[in-house]
């Protein structure tokens, strides 16, 4: 009678589920009165109740209580702790609040200060920017900030399950009190931090190599130790059955399955179902790519027409720019669709091939970058020996050996025992992938490389304060000439980089291909794209010159990279 029951329970567990889980339907009286009334004719209406409470509970959301008052402005209360989501789109919030306030007094500043603005024009502008500054103010100091922590009242355990409702000491037998018993635990596990903390290692170390999260992880332990004690199967069934239906992976093929065997490259491997924040990171990281594809190629097309990059400094822009467009195809391809879509039909190998295909056109163009800073810094303190040290054959070499030693930098990670790194669409950042069960969750030759390049990056901007410094020192001097105004704007196109790049190479530091740290994850992987993109932009926005007329072969204007003081000196030539 109970497993007929329960078996007449799943149809309408299924429609509660899509209220709890996916929040797409809104509740309907019809329905939780239907629900109701199965729930009444069930044997122990406690556990009945009890088991939808755990539905919605574990779902984090509403619980659907028959009984339930009505709170006033419920919908604007915070859920106290936050998920991925809530931190990124707090997160968004904030950043673009920021963004919108400093750029809108800003604003007001230059209306105020300008005499081309103190007419109609300026008045209307300066009061709706009034009004927008306002309005971003609110998100900047409670939108963002209420996203990003959403405050609420949590529903604690104790109060879920030892309340007079579910008071399993007055209403229940034995076996009832075991089964809600078996549940607080799970629930307790599930919804504190604290204590996911403690066991995480070793679960995930010794029981469950494979990437399951901290919620899963643990619950699937737990729950299958009490599995075992059961003397029905029904309510184990009935268990079973509460976590399949949340959609929560691994716990649907977990029963005769505990001492699952090693899977190669498991983090590599979609979760199928994708989630809210899987769409999300999939959207911005194709977003991304195919904006740094486009601008990259671009580049390439101006550098192509216009000679005044037909020179080394043009020569190592080209080729760190198709770098950069080698990284992000790979992005645009295969990153950003992995990840939206959490397909499971790619061997997970794929993860590791696109990774070695991304890091190689990546990485040169990270190096590439420290010698257009080296390239700049020689063409404004040393100009006289420009010439003779970037010359064409130098240029060459010099961009083939970057090319060449980025190869041997990404065979140490296949050649060297378990160093190999890969995409995983699940964390959505390259991840260090184990071979075999085992607690270190790095790559040391991935420890080493990000570090080392975070160090050579740290010296392009010693070299960027060096050669800013001689710039302010030519222009107090009145040495100005038409070449050094050329090399200035070249300097801010490489030192615009540095910022982002080196927030990037921080947070990919931290990170250190560990599964753990979500956001800073993200950050760095979405950072790292966009200091692509702000290095094909530079390019543009830098060189008044690129327009529809100048892009045109073989045009007259020719330019130098460098500039010579002493005019009686033989003309400067370019390279």
């Amino acid at each position: 009678m109970h497993f007929f029951g329960a078996l007449m329970l799943r149809a309408y567990y299924v429609g509660l589920m899509n209220e709890c889980v996916i929040g797409r339907l809104h509740r309907s009286r019809s329905k939780n009165q239907h629900l109701r009334v199965h729930l009444d004719k069930y044997k122990n209406p406690v556990k009945a109740e009890l088991i939808v409470r755990v539905f919605c509970t574990l779902a984090a959301s509403d619980s659907p209580d028959m009984n339930n008052t009505f709170v006033f402005a419920s919908e604007l209360i915070g859920r106290e702790v936050p998920n991925h989501l809530d931190r990124l789109i707090g997160g968004l919030i904030f950043t673009f609040a920021l963004l919108a306030v400093t750029l809108g007094i800003y604003n007001l500043v230059i209306i105020k200060h300008m005499e081309i603005f103190h007419n109609a024009f300026g008045w209307f502008w300066a009061s709706r920017t009034v009004g927008e500054v306002g309005c971003n103010m609110v998100h900047l100091l409670y939108s963002g900030p209420m996203t990003f922590f959403v405050q609420q009242i949590h529903l604690h355990t104790d109060t879920l399950f030892n309340s007079p409702r579910y008071n399993i000491t007055t209403k229940t037998t034995w076996t009832q009190q075991k089964l809600m018993r078996n549940l607080q635990i799970l629930a307790l596990i599930v919804f504190n931090p604290e204590v996911r903390s403690r066991i995480t290692g070793y679960i995930t170390s010794s029981i469950a190599p494979n990437p399951l999260s901290t919620t899963e992880v643990v619950a699937r332990v737990i729950l299958r130790v009490h599995l075992d004690k059961y003397k029905k199967p029904v309510k184990a069934e009935l268990i079973i059955f509460v976590l399949c239906t949340l959609r929560v992976s691994g716990f649907c093929d977990m029963v005769g399955d505990v001492n699952e065997t090693f899977v190669f490259a498991s983090e590599l491997i979609g979760r199928e179902v994708p989630n809210h924040l899987d769409r999300i990171i999939g959207g911005l990281i194709f977003t991304f790519a195919l904006l740094a594809v486009t601008l990259g190629i671009y580049n390439l097309f101006i550098i192509k027409r216009m000679e005044i990059f037909h020179n080394a400094f043009g020569w190592f822009w080209a080729s760190r720019t198709v770098g950069e467009v080698g990284c992000n195809m790979v992005h645009l391809l295969y990153s950003g669709p992995m990840t939206f879509f959490q397909f499971r039909g790619f061997p997970p190998s794929t993860g590791i091939v696109m990774f070695t295909i991304a890091y190689f056109f990546g990485c040169h163009a990270c190096v590439m970058h420290q010698i257009i800073s080296l390239n700049r810094m020689i063409a404004v303190c040393f100009p006289l020996k420009y010439p003779a040290i970037f010359q064409s054959n130098i240029c060459k070499f010099l961009i083939g050996f970057c090319w060449v030693q980025v190869v041997f930098v990404v065979m140490l990670y296949l050649v060297i025992p378990c160093q190999m790194v890969g995409f995983s669409p699940k964390m959505y950042e390259y991840v260090f992938v184990k071979c075999g069960p085992m607690e270190r969750d790095f790559s040391y030759v991935g420890t080493i490389v990000n570090r080392f390049c975070f160090v050579v990056c740290f010296s392009t901007i010693v070299a960027d304060i060096v050669t800013l410094v001689r710039i302010i020192m030519i222009t107090r001097s009145g040495a100005v000439s038409k070449n050094l105004s050329r090399d200035i704007r070249f300097f801010f196109q490489t030192s615009v980089q540095n910022i982002t790049m080196m927030v990037a190479l921080t947070m990919i530091v931290i990170v250190n291909n560990s599964p753990d740290g979500v956001y800073m994850q993200i950050l760095g992987f979405l950072t790292l794209m966009v200091t692509h993109i702000t290095n094909t932009l530079a390019l543009i926005i830098f060189n008044p010159e690129i327009s529809s007329d100048h892009i045109q072969p073989g045009s007259s204007d020719t330019f130098h990279t460098f500039h010579c003081f002493d005019h009686r000196a033989k003309p400067c030539v370019n390279y």
